[in-house]
């Protein structure tokens, strides 16, 4: 309703705002009169007055009465198409009998006004008869046709005036474009699995976000993972200072206590022996008894078993450990290794990545009912688009079924960025033809491939695709829209 005020070319806010700000009252009326009477007085050759105007009034009227003839031309056009294409397609004949009628009566009354003239004549001539002679009545017969001819004489000048425009406008060559809503879908989507029987905690994107392979999607819970890793790491540190302790071998304070050791053990088995030595003396002078002799050798025999076990501790520490042991230690802390690179992996797992380049297609509500769950190995957790597989999806009605062909050009102008246009083309039209809640007749499903280079939008994207098909003149794309429209109506009624 506001644009219809502000529209200056019909009455109402805009064309008086238009009318103060050029500072001419009435402008339409006069621009009308100016021009009529110029197109009189110059192509005519009528005697004419042209109304006085001023150098910018006569611009102003020269400018105003064209455009808005126009204007009113192409508005009452379109009014009355939509009204035809409705009335016809609910009421069928009656409809176009009645917009025939209205038709008739708004710009054919200069042909209807003659019916009741001709209505009066021919009640005069049945009162008349022959009784004025045939002369008379043949006067009286024509002068409705005469009076006809002398007011078309009158108005073809006018009708030729306003249709030789129209007619030449026909004839100019135009592109027509059939204007329909598009949606972007994927033909397949890629799944993220699961690399690891887990829970998802989180996830690190949003629907329609781009992402790059390798880039981290979602996050498994990976508390006992950790607490493992801890425990692995503590255990591996252990090994490895087992093992280098063992590699190092003893210390030297350790080997000097050794060899302390093992004199003190010479020591006192020397000793022992000097005691059995004297012992055995006095056992051949008769002067003690065997008992105190086999303390003696026993004194002997200890203090050479320890001897024998210092030099044993010494020639140890002097040697290292056995390779055999250290060969243990090894395997051991290579097994921590081991145990601590699996959990390791597991963690890098909890961290789940995307496999391809894409637009993320999960819906939140999906990716909000999915944290928490328990999921095994392999398991789908993530749907990524690949863009090769991104195609706009358009239901075009199947009356323009005709112009449809693969490689017909479209620009498609998304809702959300209308600011940038895809040029892209048909690649499929559908087989069938559907059912359609939004038009009257079918729809023609038509799929166009969106170049991997050019996507800049996510799935469900939807817009307007706008199909190139052609440049005719004008008059051919009205012709055959309405034909398109009407014919099929029109056939059905017979």
């Amino acid at each position: 309703a506001a644009a219809v005020t502000l529209t200056p070319f019909v009455r109402g806010d805009g064309y008086y705002i238009v009318c103060t700000m050029l500072d001419i009252s009435g402008l339409t009326e006069k621009a009308r009169a100016y021009v009529l009477a110029l197109v009189k007085r110059k192509i005519l050759r009528q005697q004419v007055v042209v109304p006085e105007a001023s150098d910018k009034e006569g611009i102003v009227y020269l400018i105003w009465a064209p455009v808005q003839f126009l204007f009113l031309l192409v508005f009452f056009f379109v009014l009355a198409s939509r009204l035809l294409v409705f009335a016809i397609g609910t009421f069928q004949l009656i409809g176009f009998l009645l917009l025939v009628w209205a038709f008739m009566d708004r710009t054919g009354w200069p042909f209807l006004r003659w019916v009741p003239p001709l209505l009066s004549s021919t009640a005069e001539l049945m009162r008349l008869g022959w009784s004025q002679g045939w002369r008379a009545f043949g006067r009286q017969l024509l002068a409705p046709i005469f009076d006809l001819a002398g007011f078309l004489k009158k108005a073809v000048p006018r009708l030729l005036l306003v249709s030789t425009p129209i007619v030449l406008l026909g004839f100019i060559p135009y592109t027509e474009h059939v204007s329909v809503p598009f949606t972007v879908v994927s033909e397949s989507t890629a799944s993220v699995r699961s690399p690891i029987d887990g829970v998802v905690e989180s996830y690190s994107v949003e629907t329609g976000q781009w992402v790059q392979k390798g880039d981290v999607v979602a996050h498994l819970d990976s508390t006992e993972a950790r607490n493992a890793k801890r425990t692995a790491q503590a255990a591996l540190d252990n090994a490895r200072a087992d093992l280098k302790l063992m590699r190092a071998g003893s210390r030297s304070e350790a080997i000097a206590v050794g060899r302390e050791a093992r004199h003190g053990a010479r020591e006192s088995l020397a000793y022992a022996r000097r005691l059995l030595k004297r012992e055995r003396g006095l056992q051949e002078a008769e002067a003690t008894s065997q008992k105190a002799m086999d303390q003696r050798e026993t004194q002997v025999t200890k203090a050479a078993s320890r001897l024998g076990a210092a030099q044993s501790r010494l020639d140890l520490l002097s040697a290292g450990e056995r390779p055999e042991k250290i060969e243990i230690a090894e395997a051991r802390l290579a097994l921590q290794e081991l145990r601590l690179a699996q959990i390791q992996q597991q963690l890098d797992w909890s961290e789940v990545r995307a496999l391809s380049d894409g637009f993320v297609n999960t819906t939140e509500p999906v990716r909000n009912s999915r944290i928490g769950r328990h999921f095994k190995r392999g398991d789908s957790i993530l749907e990524i688009t690949d863009p090769a597989q991104m195609v706009a999806r358009m239901d075009v009605p199947e009356r323009y079924g005709d112009v449809l062909a693969p490689g017909l050009p479209i620009r498609l102008r998304a809702v959300q960025k209308p600011q940038r246009a895809i040029h892209t083309h048909v690649d499929r039209i559908g087989r069938a033809v559907l059912a359609s809640d939004t038009h009257s007749s079918g729809t023609l499903g038509v799929i166009s491939r969106l170049a991997p280079a050019a996507v800049v939008w996510p799935v469900g994207t939807s817009g307007v695709a706008k199909f190139n098909v052609g440049r005719e003149p004008i008059y051919r794309i009205l012709e055959r829209r309405v034909v398109r429209s009407l014919y099929v109506k029109f056939w059905a009624w017979w």
